[in-house]
């Protein structure tokens, strides 16, 4: 079997560690029989139960062989986007921004308040996206200024590398950020049941909400959604949001 350069420098890492524990459990006079305890034991991670190549990080999805972001990040002004959203919801946005800032990762956003029209065009352009598709006008939280779509970037502390986190990326790479979301009781599209959306953040409390306040904007502008005002709808329940 061909070994690639990557996997060499797996192998001989792993020899190196090896090396390092059979060699320190001689000193201490762990190396199995009188005097062994589980914390001494080959059954290290390094070595364990992993098949040839197995999972290790190494090997498949490059972006699972990063270590994580350096810190901080350099902020980034998103007044642009945040000024489009909700009161309530800037606030938690600007705490999730500059959670992330800390933590070291720099959003690229792709999306924040979002019109009628606009939800009308995107509902359209998605019509043939048997991946992922788009909610009906005034049926996403983007119309009520309580959402917002992000990709992240990071400078990795290992490699130097910049990062890029997509809805491309596995789900390991997007959990330090959903970690990040959900202290700041944000709700991520990666959990939708039947639209997985991992760009998308946003303050509702809970996915019934949104025909709710679709409701209430039809009560105050008619069932003709093209007639709807194209910035903030409707005055948001403060019992639905985070």
């Amino acid at each position: 079997m061909k070994i690639t350069e990557s996997q060499l420098r797996v192998l001989i890492r792993r020899e190196i560690l090896y090396e390092k524990i059979t060699t320190g459990a001689r000193v201490h006079g762990t190396a199995g029989g009188a005097g062994s305890s589980p914390s001494s034991s080959t059954s290290n991670s390094e070595f364990g139960d992993e098949s040839e190549f197995g999972d290790d990080s190494e090997f498949g999805d490059d972006s699972t062989s990063f270590a994580g972001p350096s810190k901080p990040a350099a902020p980034v002004n998103l007044s642009g986007h945040l000024n489009t959203l909700n009161r309530k919801a800037q606030r938690i946005f600007k705490g999730f921004l500059s959670d992330l800032a800390a933590a070291g990762y720099t959003p690229i956003v792709t999306s924040s308040a979002r019109s009628v029209a606009k939800q009308a065009s995107l509902q359209r352009q998605k019509a043939g996206d048997s991946t992922l598709k788009a909610s009906s006008p005034g049926g996403s939280p983007h119309n009520y200024g309580l959402a917002m779509d992000m990709n992240f970037s990071y400078k990795d502390s290992k490699t130097g590398k910049t990062v890029s986190v997509t809805s491309r990326s596995p789900k390991n790479i997007w959990k330090p950020i959903v970690d990040i979301a959900k202290k700041n009781k944000l709700r991520w599209g990666g959990d939708f049941k039947t639209n997985y959306d991992p760009v998308h953040f946003d303050v509702l409390k809970g996915p019934g909400l949104i025909s709710k306040l679709r409701n209430i904007a039809k009560q105050k502008f008619g069932a003709d959604v093209t007639k709807w005002p194209q910035r903030e709808l409707i005055k948001i329940p403060n019992d639905f949001i985070v």
